[in-house]
């Protein structure tokens, strides 16, 4: 439920501790006080690839500065390193932060992320704002992170308020992932 801290819907954000592709921990919690955008993405997905530009936009253009974070998370358990930090040289602009989903309780799971890729918007104080499946332009991205930004942390709204009527937004095609701890179906267009 949202309020147990799962990620799940539109509540709380559970927090996650990965490690980046610089071989640096950082936890979700690091950064509270700012807008966090969560990618869950696979290297095997072509519209999660189609997402990267979108991204891209908001980091170099938004002009965002420390106020917004972005984090991609590769979310299949069989790619390799070699192949995300490939893919990750791919698209030379996204200097952002990059991290495998290596947990034992997987951070997608965890996010109740089905379907990739998948984008998340946490707000500063913690709260998921908005949940995107599927491509997402940047224009939306503007939109939802120039609201975020203008507003103050613990604004007390609880993550309930914003553009639009927030929500998730649904794309479709399976995508199957497996490894000795979980058998999860992600949706992807290909």
């Amino acid at each position: 439920t949202p309020d147990s801290g799962s990620g799940v819907g539109l509540g709380l954000a559970g927090d996650f501790s990965l490690v980046d592709l610089g071989g640096d921990v950082f936890s979700l919690s690091d950064f509270r006080g700012r807008v966090v955008v969560v990618d869950f993405m696979s290297v095997m997905c072509g519209e999660c690839r189609r997402q990267f530009p979108h991204l891209g936009d908001v980091w170099v253009d938004g002009g965002y500065g420390d106020d917004v974070v972005l984090i991609t998370v590769e979310v299949d358990p069989m790619v390799s390193l070699e192949s995300f930090m490939g893919l990750r040289e791919e698209f030379s602009y996204a200097t952002w932060i990059w991290a495998m989903d290596t947990v034992e309780e997987r951070v997608a799971v965890s996010y109740g992320v089905v379907s990739i890729p998948q984008v998340v918007v946490v707000d500063r104080d913690g709260y998921v704002r908005f949940r995107h499946v599927g491509e997402t332009s940047s224009s939306v991205l503007f939109e939802e992170l120039d609201y975020l930004v203008s507003l103050d942390a613990s604004d007390g709204s609880g993550g309930l308020v914003g553009p639009g009527s927030g929500g998730v937004v649904v794309g479709g095609g399976d995508f199957l992932k497996r490894d000795s701890n979980i058998a999860h179906t992600f949706s992807c267009s290909r």
